[in-house]
């Protein structure tokens, strides 16, 4: 399996990224193409997606190293589920599962 930590970086930063750029990293990460199926997909060569592919995953990453929102997204869907898992009452849980399914 390829790795997930781009599908989620792709998932926050994406829309940063050009139009070509998202396109690729979707079809290689989340879809599991060969280069040499996006640049079949993309009408150009395997060469150019290479560069591309290596280009965003660079910029996702250092939007990352910028911003920290994949991070804090992550420390912040932990506490949730630690504190679903030591709520109380029925009402707390619920208010956690909300906070954990608009993170997930």
């Amino acid at each position: 399996m390829k790795d997930l930590d781009i599908c989620r970086l792709n998932d926050v930063y994406g829309g940063m990224l050009t139009e070509r750029a998202r396109e690729v990293v979707t079809q290689y990460y989340d879809c599991d193409y060969s280069l040499a199926e996006i640049a079949e997909n993309l009408s150009v060569t395997r060469q150019a997606v290479h560069i591309a592919l290596k280009n965003a995953v660079a910029a996702l990453q250092n939007y990352e190293k910028k911003l920290k929102f994949a991070e804090k997204a992550g420390k912040i869907s932990a506490e949730a589920r630690r504190g679903a898992s030591e709520s109380a009452s029925d009402g707390q849980r619920a208010a956690f599962d909300r906070i954990l399914r608009i993170l997930d």
